[in-house]
């Protein structure tokens, strides 16, 4: 089993390396690439995925028809508590 010293030993090996043979101009084109890829995932990950809109089942709209009926239900016994009380005429 590795310990996090030799994992950081190799890793700053490898790094050495790698920085060794590549030129200042493919370094340069690294980094932008990296940061680019870095960008475009962190976009893709967070943005917000809209749902294209559908036609509803019929389960679901006669949900929403219950729903809008009784709010009108509701309005109309308000309104005619306030005809009642004479606060509305």
């Amino acid at each position: 089993m590795t310990t996090t010293n030799e994992i950081k030993e190799q890793l700053g090996k490898h790094t050495e390396q790698l920085e060794s043979y590549l030129e200042p101009w493919q370094r340069g084109t690294l980094i932008i690439v990296l940061t680019t890829f870095l960008l475009v995932s962190i976009y893709l990950l967070t943005k917000k995925e809209t749902p294209e809109p559908r036609e509803l089942t019929e389960i679901e709209r006669k949900k929403l028809e219950a729903l809008i009926e009784e709010r009108i239900l509701k309005r109309a016994e308000f309104l005619k508590k306030l005809q009642n009380n004479h606060v509305w005429k």
